[in-house]
């Protein structure tokens, strides 16, 4: 849900800023189970008076008249450079602040790019009334950077003005946790990819939505697309880059070779949750809203799959990059 004010509610004898504590990631870990014994929230816990609010911080942004809205999960994280821990919020302002987890105080903040409207989406309010960062993103610890997806427009100076949903795009961002600063070889801009498994399938920042929460396992990120309100020619597509170079290393499209273009659907929405990993190899999420007739009558392989992949589970060798098994 949109939030204007954030509110930290934990445990108070363990908000000391201690490394077990963090959360770097949807669900606690790339299992997506979301139980984190390190956490203590036992229901004796949660039920006593030790366990209460520790702080209430206003965001200050505001964009066309609107407040802040947060639909991505904070992330908790001791950065390898000191021993205080910090929570990372992204709104849909496209706005990021790192705060204090003990008091809330706001240390650093960045705009990443202006919002993207949703006055553009033919009355589509599935997020209203801007969209800028609604995916939650991932640290990796090793290198304390925090990756994020953002969606804004093509002209930066067409401040709350409608552009069109032709001028939608979306990009790739890697900020240091310390002062969020961007990385090298970051943002990177996803306009106009051609998924490597379709030659008629090309991502479009206007009509894709990107929720799902980022993946990281290995040496790669990984995003999942889908639409704003089922509408417009979309697909479902897994993108996957390096986490220091930038370099796409997937954009695969779910309506895939043998699909004609004018066949929308297949998205990888996931109502927000992360894609799930072994990180020894494969990845699975779920897709929806897509063409799968030819399913119909015939079963498939697991490790000879259709290329209409409408409404699945799937895994997905991010090793080799080269196959896509239903489960």
């Amino acid at each position: 849900m949109g939030l204007a004010v954030l509110l930290l509610t934990a445990f108070v004898g363990l908000a000391k800023g201690l490394a077990s504590t963090d959360t770097i990631t949807w669900g606690g870990d790339n299992s997506r189970a979301g139980y984190q014994t390190n956490h203590n929230m036992d229901p004796s816990v949660v039920g006593s008076s030790s366990f209460g609010q520790l702080f209430q911080t206003l965001l200050p942004g505001t964009y066309g008249g609107a407040a802040e809205q947060i639909f991505s999960q904070p992330l908790v994280y001791t950065p390898s450079s000191g021993t205080k821990q910090y929570v990372y919020v992204a709104t849909t302002q496209n706005n990021v602040y790192k705060l204090d987890a003990k008091t809330g105080a706001i240390v650093a903040s960045r705009n990443l790019h202006i919002p993207f409207l949703a006055a553009d989406l033919d009355g589509c309010v599935d997020i209203n009334p801007n969209i800028g960062v609604t995916a939650t993103g991932v640290i990796d610890p090793d290198t304390d950077t925090i990756y994020y997806t953002s969606k804004t427009y093509a002209n930066q100076a067409a401040i709350n003005t409608p552009q069109g949903l032709a001028a939608g795009r979306y990009f790739i961002h890697a900020l240091d946790a310390n002062d969020l600063s961007e990385r090298p070889n970051f943002p990177v801009p996803l306009e106009g990819v051609i998924s490597r498994n379709s030659d008629v399938r090309m991502f479009n920042g206007g009509i894709h939505h990107q929720r799902t929460a980022l993946l990281h396992t290995g040496q790669f990120i990984y995003a999942g697309f889908a639409s704003h309100c089922v509408q417009y020619n979309f697909t479902g597509w897994i993108i996957g880059w390096d986490k220091t170079s930038g370099k796409l290393v997937e954009y695969y499209a779910m309506e895939g070779k043998g699909v004609p273009n004018d066949i929308r659907g297949a998205g990888v929405w996931m109502s927000g949750g992360g894609i799930a990993s072994d990180d020894a190899g494969s990845i699975w999420y779920a897709t929806g809203n897509g063409y799968a007739s030819q399913l119909s009558n015939v079963p498939v392989k697991g490790f000879n799959p259709p290329y209409f992949l409408g409404r699945s589970r799937r895994a997905h060798d991010n090793q080799h990059r080269r196959q896509l098994k239903p489960d």
